[in-house]
């Protein structure tokens, strides 16, 4: 794997990593674990990211923003 990025941040648990970074957040699937994360949201200083599995969202805390995302 070549990735090239500071993580700050992981949230995990079932089948999927959230990772949020200097650039970014991204996405790893447990179940292919020779595949590099993926980028999902193009977000810069991503410093906290958690997981609403219950309501299908994203919460994002980036540089001095707060983002919700959800699943569509």
């Amino acid at each position: 794997m070549n990735l090239n990025f500071s993580l700050f941040c992981i949230v995990g648990g079932g089948r999927r990593i959230v990772y949020g970074t200097d650039d970014g957040v991204y996405l790893s699937d447990l179940r292919e674990p020779r595949q590099e994360p993926v980028k999902v949201l193009a977000l810069l200083d991503v410093v906290q990211v958690d997981v609403l599995e219950d309501y299908q969202l994203l919460i994002v805390l980036s540089g001095n923003s707060h983002c919700l995302f959800t699943k569509v």
